[in-house]
């Protein structure tokens, strides 16, 4: 296996709501090997993104370490983080957003080069031909504005913004959400295609399991700021551990009619928990089918229940 170019430890994440502390990531710990795909998966407000925003250093971890190449990079002042970013970069979910309404493509895809000082006019010019080539655009694209394209075309451009350093490592933060299906699979395989040519690590984030199963080397679950399940991708979908990833692969659906009518589902009761205000115990125990005493009193540990496969359960294995 390659040697891994991010390692997360004990990463937190807290935010002050009105005087209430949110919990919003908790003592999450995981690696991603060189030039391979990290699924990070959960509900809405599990974490994903916040983990996301942290490896970037949009936002600064309240505690934990995050190493890149063996490098911490959680402790970084404003110019090692300015630094920093020429290595690691972040696709947005959202391009309508994420894109300066006000700019042209071509505008857009030079500010990297201009923030981080790179190359002269010519060579600028160069590299981007090359990057709306990479993606699948035209040249006359760049004279675009971002309203003028479709989504499809404006996700490819924030994906051309993110290669333009030439990073190690692209963080992926549900860049399929705001895409139609047909539209996320070429998305997905132009992602793909990047990867190998251009020996990419990422990180994707997304809620959507059936995606994951097909482009992730490694899987970990995420549950109300908690990393419950980790695995290599094969093993976490033939043998879910943790009741919570049962429950989210039992809500795949599967094209097949007759299959589909024969499959069970687990379905959960309840809310889930506000971070304001987490359960005590495991942080699943409130919905979990299988709840116990131990679960309601004691939070269980992440531990590897077989190999290379870790799970957050009390009864996981047993």
């Amino acid at each position: 296996m390659n040697p891994p170019i991010l390692e997360i430890k004990n990463l937190t994440k807290k935010f002050t709501v009105n005087g209430k502390t949110l919990h919003a990531v908790q003592d999450v710990s995981f690696s991603i090997p060189h030039g391979q795909t990290l699924g990070l998966a959960g509900e809405s407000g599990c974490g994903k993104s916040t983990i996301g925003k942290m490896i970037v250093r949009l936002i600064n971890p309240s505690d934990g370490t995050i190493l890149f190449n063996g490098n911490d990079i959680s402790k970084m002042d404003g110019k090692e983080i300015h630094s920093w970013r020429r290595k690691s970069q972040m696709i947005f979910q959202n391009p309508s957003t994420s894109l300066n309404p006000r700019m042209t493509i071509e505008e857009i895809l030079l500010e990297p080069y201009i923030i981080h000082n790179r190359g002269c006019k010519d060579e600028r010019k160069e590299w981007i031909l090359s990057l709306v080539d990479q993606v699948g655009l035209q040249e006359f694209h760049l004279q675009r504005l971002p309203h003028e394209l479709s989504g499809g075309q404006k996700q490819r451009v924030a994906i051309a913004r993110a290669l333009a350093l030439n990073p190690d490592l692209i963080v992926c933060d549900e860049p399929l959400s705001a895409l139609d299906v047909s539209i996320q699979a070429q998305i997905v395989n132009l992602l793909k295609e990047l990867q190998q040519r251009n020996k990419l690590t990422y990180l994707f984030i997304s809620h959507d399991l059936s995606v994951m199963r097909e482009f992730a080397d490694h899987m970990a679950i995420m549950y109300l700021g908690h990393l419950v399940e980790l695995a290599p991708s094969k093993l976490l979908y033939e043998r879910p551990l943790h009741p919570y990833t049962q429950a989210l692969l039992s809500a795949i659906p599967v094209p097949d009619p007759v299959v589909e009518r024969k499959r069970s589902r687990i379905i959960l009761k309840g809310e889930i928990p506000s971070p304001l205000a987490p359960p005590s115990g495991c942080p699943f125990h409130t919905r979990c089918p299988f709840v116990q005493d131990i679960c309601r009193k004691e939070k269980p540990q992440l531990r590897e229940v077989a190999r290379d496969h870790f799970a957050a359960c009390h009864f996981s294995g047993v």
